[in-house]
This record gives C-alpha cells, structure tokens and sequence, in this order.
C-alpha cells in the first residue's frame, strides 16, 4: 500500500542517485578553514549560514553574461569564475524584453551597468573592504562651455525629456526611437559624431548621448573633449573617481542594520506588503570585526504529495546531508515518511520577513547588513553545489525545485 502513494519513477530515481548525494553531503565537511558554514533549523525556519574570513577571501560582483541584459543561475556563475562560493545579489527585471536588466543601481568593476534615478541603499566593495550606506550615483559630462547631467544609464526611453548616457555593456545599438539625436563618443572621452537621429551603434568601448529632438547641441561639436565624473554622494562616503577596477556597487532594498541597529530604512517599509511577509531571504552582514557573513533563509511552498516530482525528491534528500552510513540503512518508508513531512503544510519551512532578517543578523553579530534579492531567485552555493531548497514563488512555480537564473551573484574568491 505505501509503494502507491509515491510514483515508482521517485523511488527508482532516488535509488539511483543516493550515493551521489552521499558524495556532495561529503563534499560540504571539506570546506577549507577560512570558511564556516551552517545550517541551523529554527522553529520552522531553515537559515543557511556562511562566514567568511575577508583577509583569506575577496568578494566579487559578477553580472550574467558580461551585459546589462541576460541572467544565468549562480551555480553557472559560480563555476565559471571558479568561486569557492557565491549568493545572488541585486533585484532585475523578468522578461518584457529587458530581461535580466538590473533594476537599480549596479556598477561593476568600474562600469556603470545601471544608475538609479533616486538615492538607494548600496553595498559597496572597495579597497578590498565591503561597506553598506545609502546613497547616489552620478555621472557627468563637461567641456569648458557645456555641463551635462545624463538622467538615467543604459535604459530604455520611457520619457522624451530623457537625456540617457549609454556604454558598450548595453547592447549594440542604443534601441533608441528614431525621433531622438545622439552623439557618439570614444573612449578617450572624444565626440566622434552628432548624428540627429535615435538608434546609433555604440563605439567599441565608448558611448553614446541620447537627447530628445528639442534639446539643442550647438555646443557638441565632432573633435571636442569631454571630460567625465563619475562619483558617489553619501554621507558615510563619497568617491570621486568611480572609474576604478577596485568599486563594484550594488543596490539592495533595504539596508537591514546601520551601526549595529535596525536601519531606518527597514523601519519605516517593514509593514508594508512582501516586507511584511515570510518569504526565502538573501542577505549579506559584516561584523564588527570585518568578517563576513551570507545567509540564505529558505521558504518553502506547499505541494501535494502526489505530485512530487523527482528533482524535488532529490533536493530534499540532498538537503539532509546525511552521511553515506545513513544512506545505507535509509529505508524506503523513512523516506517515504520525509517527504511527505517536507511537503506537508504542517511542517512546511517557513521565511522570513524583513525585520526577522534583520534580527538574526544581529543574532549573527552583525553591525551592518542589507537585504538582496529573495523569493525564488534566493541561491547559495557552496564548494560546487547549490545548498539551499530552490523552491521558486509561489506566483511563478509552485513547488518546482527550479533554479532561477538570476542577473548578478556576489562570488567568494581565495585571494593571492
């Protein structure tokens, strides 16, 4: 009677992929000594836990496929890199044609991919220290006559009062309307061309200015130098020269813990909708001491037993790292008997809410933390595999133990 409860396909999976998730459970208990992780169960939560000692380790900002557009999940990214570790970062946008696009500010190695238009709360990497403030990004473009203040970075025209400065990241056009005027810039900061139409390609390395038509350019000639500012304004820090292999910055919503407290911030949207509510988290802290910390809090929604598929069976086991001893008196009742308690509502694993994240950061010992992109697209990965339940939203996936791809991943590198 048991064997009709589960579909055959599960347990014949199952049998045949055990000693594997026998090996990766393994793979977890050689971690190198730099690096702690956990998994703790608390009540009805499942929080994953990684520190990470930044004196041994750097951290990394890595944008899927190298452009403003495109995601990719942070395993891909992880390997690809050759990352020891890795956790998804900023929010982005899904499909609608800007798939993958960054939806605030992200700047990478240097490159502004996007800048948002108002202040935002950022996680900085710099000077090989990672820093958490709120603040704005601004470039801007001078000659001895003319200063120009684009209003936005690598984004479609939404409005014809836009003035929007676009980089080789992007694409290789503008995609621009044609009722628009644009000037074609080198690297070297050199007008190349007014041209008095939209859609113009993007010089190899350089950029381009899109004005609306009613904007006059008299003042831009072919030949003319511009010279370029890219700073950030904040009163914990502000940089003038962003134009630097070293600073990486990204946006999170919100920043959790200011000087070891609850942001403001946090205060004042911790009522609101999806803040409110329990969800799969992402969040990055660091202690007082400089140490770093990644936890990942996992949500999981409900499916019926009956439809449980074989992946999701087989995340399931994996997250139990058992050891091969115990797989090898696993029975097919106990196994039975754990998924349907992982699947049940009963006992399902619940998130977290903005807040509760950010106790346990403080839980943690941290002194600065901020909140990165959740729900389904929440990834940990860890010494070649992903730790965590990828369970999706309950909007996109019921159920499916799917990775998300995702637009950008925070990576752990060993240093030199």
């Amino acid at each position: 009677m048991i064997l009709k409860t589960i579909p055959v396909l599960i347990v014949i999976g199952l049998l045949i992929i055990l000693p594997s998730l026998a090996l990766a459970a393994a793979e977890l208990s050689t971690l190198p000594p730099d690096l702690s992780y956990e998994c703790r169960q608390i009540n009805n939560h499942l929080i994953h836990i990684l520190s990470i000692d930044p004196k041994k380790y750097r951290l990394r900002l890595v944008k899927a496929h190298s452009s403003v557009f495109g995601r990719e999940t942070v395993s891909v990214t992880a390997l690809r890199t050759g990352a020891i570790a890795a956790i998804n970062a900023g929010f982005f946008e899904i499909g609608n044609g800007e798939d993958g696009r960054p939806s605030g500010t992200l700047v990478i190695d240097g490159e502004p991919l996007s800048l948002a238009r108002r202040e935002q709360d950022l996680l900085l990497l710099h000077d090989k220290k990672l820093q958490i403030l709120s603040g704005r990004l601004k470039i801007t473009l001078s000659t001895e006559r003319q200063f120009i203040r684009p209003d936005t970075v690598n984004r479609l025209v939404t409005s014809d009062r836009d003035v929007v400065l676009y980089n080789h990241l992007w694409a290789h056009s503008t995609l621009t309307p044609y009722e628009r005027q644009e000037v074609l810039i080198d690297q070297s900061g050199t007008v190349l061309e007014v041209v008095e139409h939209g859609d113009n390609p993007i010089p190899k390395l350089g950029w381009v200015l899109s004005f609306p038509q009613a904007k006059s350019l008299a003042l831009l000639k072919p030949g003319q130098k511009l010279k370029f500012n890219f700073q950030l304004n904040s009163s914990k820090n502000k940089l003038k020269n962003l134009w630097d292999p070293e600073v990486s910055i990204v946006a999170g919503i919100p920043a959790l813990l200011e000087s070891g407290k609850l942001s403001a911030h946090l205060v004042s949207i911790a009522k609101n909708g999806y803040f409110a509510q329990a969800h799969a988290r992402s969040a990055i802290g660091v202690k007082e001491n400089g140490n770093i910390v990644m936890v990942l809090a996992e949500h999981h929604y409900t499916q019926e037993f009956g439809k449980i598929t074989l992946k999701e069976a087989q995340s399931v086991i994996q997250r139990k790292n058992l050891s091969k001893e115990e797989y090898a008196v696993l029975t097919l009742p106990t196994l039975i008997s754990t998924l349907q308690n992982e699947f049940s509502k009963q006992s399902g694993v619940v998130g977290l809410t903005l807040v509760e994240l950010a106790n346990l950061m403080l839980d943690l010992k941290c002194t600065q933390a901020i909140n990165l992109d959740g729900g389904g697209s929440s990834s940990l990965f860890l010494n070649g595999q992903v730790v965590n339940a990828a369970f999706g939203d309950q909007d996109e996936a019921l159920g499916q133990l799917t990775l998300r791809p995702v637009s950008n991943s925070l990576v752990v590198l060993k240093r030199d």
